[in-house]
């Protein structure tokens, strides 16, 4: 199940409560070295900070992972899909706090919304909301004009989670059934419906509860987590829907996040899209521009890069006249915006690398905003910048499945030296100091089961990749993609499960393994003693009257 599939979003989801050269012998995953992480690819938003309603329809919805034990919803109905949205619309409503209403709480001025800091809380509004839709009398037809999808589509998705809360259809009368115990089943249930009402409920809570339930995930499964690095996303100029947060508003929240002086060092990734960006110079857009607040967000607010998303739209490198886009943007921009687009990246570029801050790029082709535009996310379009900026620090996100055939594989090339991967691969072979990583987030792969001769494939292809390329092991790095990740009915056993797959299946020894899961990342960040965002984050610890001892801990990778 790829991450490209619509509820890979529903990574939010805890369901209830919320490598030095590798040696082919086993390493007992106890090992103190393997026990510490560093999780380089995270999310912690809310709905205030999607545009919600497009983002689940134009990017996930085309794609639909199996869910549960079991699957009640006929994902393939677009109906049914329109209603779930527009559940997860009404489950959401008025709960999610903005960005600045959480500012205010984290100053000491505003007085803390339990149901958007306790998952058991928020989970009670869900269901009670559950409750309410399937009370409802079939839509009318006054009223599905308002709204997307049909009656057919309703009763189906109201069909569903009946039957997740143990009611069959037929017996179904909203005057005579408990409607109140039939949501909380199907919220509790292992039903694909479940996992999506629980996901839902995240949305609606504070960034810092997230953040808090991250570091408890991560403890609950063993791991001493010393950093959490999550990236904000811009998606709203692509997808025509702008959100309840400003992101200088998401910047300032996430920064007082990192000033709280408790749990793991949070610094993560700005969101960076060149769209805003070309429409802020074209036109004076009110407000700072987005290369203003990316230079913000890492100087004044602790942030250590940039999170980009080409899938949206965009290449890193090499927009060309004729090149396709939606078609209202054509119209606002017209055939001068794959070269606007192309400047935007290369003044974000220089910016970086003045500033030494990382970028995290989504490497996979999935979650695209148009047709054909995952395919703008190969890691061979970043070759030119590679040449350009030897000393940018890039990371491309969702490594591992070698299944996406890359424009720059040799020609005649086939699976795997043919794939995204191979082509990263043979990049930092030409230079083994390169600071250019991959991260192994959402790698699901490694919570499948039942497939052996799959796992047996994907092992051996990561073996030949390391032996090939990186045999010291240091270019990958573990992350998550949390918040994205939970949707995965085995989630909660991520780390270990992927440390599992690495040890047993690809023979990595334990110093492979503490180079994964947390040495690359210290690299990838430049976090080591005299480095400048080593420096950087000293300062905006003792600027905020913190204890510094978090930065000593990356001395121990």
């Amino acid at each position: 199940m790829r991450r490209r599939d619509f509820v890979q979003l529903l990574s939010l989801l805890p369901a209830a409560a919320w490598v030095g050269r590798p040696a082919l012998s086993q390493v007992a995953s106890n090992s103190a070295a393997t026990r510490r992480l560093i999780d380089i690819h995270a999310h912690v938003f809310n709905s205030t900070d999607l545009p919600a309603r497009r983002f689940l329809k134009i990017v996930f919805l085309h794609k639909h992972p199996e869910q549960g034990t079991e699957n009640v919803l006929a994902l393939g109905n677009n109906d049914v899909l329109d209603w779930l949205i527009e559940l997860f619309i009404r489950i959401t409503s008025g709960r999610a706090p903005d960005a600045r209403t959480e500012i205010a709480l984290l100053d000491g001025l505003g007085l803390a919304d339990n149901a958007a800091r306790d998952f058991n809380a928020a989970s009670a509004i869900t269901i009670e909301r559950v409750a309410e839709f399937l009370r409802e009398p079939p839509p009318s037809p006054s009223s599905l004009a308002r709204q997307p999808g049909s009656a057919a589509g309703a009763a189906a998705l109201k069909g569903a989670v009946l039957r997740a809360g143990g009611v069959r259809h037929e017996d179904f009368s909203a005057a005579s059934t408990d409607t109140q115990a039939a949501a909380r089943n199907a919220f509790n249930s292992n039903f694909d419906v479940g996992v999506y009402l629980r996901w839902f409920t995240l949305f609606t809570m504070y960034r810092h509860a997230l953040v808090d339930h991250l570091a408890d995930y991560h403890k609950r499964q063993g791991y001493e987590p010393i950093l959490l690095a999550p990236a904000l996303v811009d998606y709203s100029k692509w997808l025509g829907e702008e959100v309840a947060s400003p992101l200088m508003d998401q910047v300032q929240v996430m920064g007082r996040i990192a000033r709280r002086p408790d749990g793991p060092a949070v610094h993560g990734y700005v969101c960076y899209d060149p769209l805003r960006e070309v429409f802020h110079r074209r036109f004076s857009e009110p407000g700072p521009a987005p290369l203003q607040i990316v230079r913000r967000a890492i100087i004044e607010h602790g942030f250590l890069g940039v999170k980009l998303y080409p899938p949206m739209g965009f290449k890193p490198t090499g927009n060309a006249r004729g090149q396709q886009y939606p078609r209202e943007i054509i119209e606002k921009l017209n055939q001068r915006v794959s070269a606007d687009l192309n400047r935007a990246m290369d003044d974000l570029f220089a910016l970086c690398t003045n500033l030494s801050a990382s970028i995290i790029a989504h490497t996979a082709e999935s979650n695209a905003a148009g047709p054909d535009y995952a395919r703008r996310a190969d890691p061979a379009h970043w070759l030119p910048a590679l040449r350009k900026y030897p000393s940018l620090r890039l990371a491309f996100a969702h490594f591992g499945r070698f299944s996406y055939v890359s424009v720059g594989a040799p020609r005649n090339s086939k699976m795997p030296e043919s794939s995204w991967e191979w082509t990263f691969g043979r990049t930092i072979a030409e230079d083994r100091n390169k600071p250019l990583f991959a991260d192994l987030s959402y790698f699901s792969e490694v919570l499948e089961e039942g497939n052996a001769a799959k796992r047996r494939q994907l092992s051996q292809t990561m073996r030949r990749f390391v032996r090939t390329f990186d045999p010291d092991v240091r270019h990958l790095l573990f992350g998550t993609d949390w918040l994205m990740l939970g949707v995965e009915s085995r989630h909660d056993r991520y780390p270990e499960a992927l440390a599992k797959f690495l040890r047993d299946d690809c023979g990595f020894n334990a110093d492979a393994m503490a180079q994964v899961f947390y040495g690359n990342a210290v690299r990838f960040l430049g976090l080591g003693r005299g480095e400048p965002v080593r420096e950087r984050l000293a300062s905006f610890y003792k600027d905020n009257n913190l204890n510094d001892s978090r930065l000593a801990a990356f001395d121990q990778s």
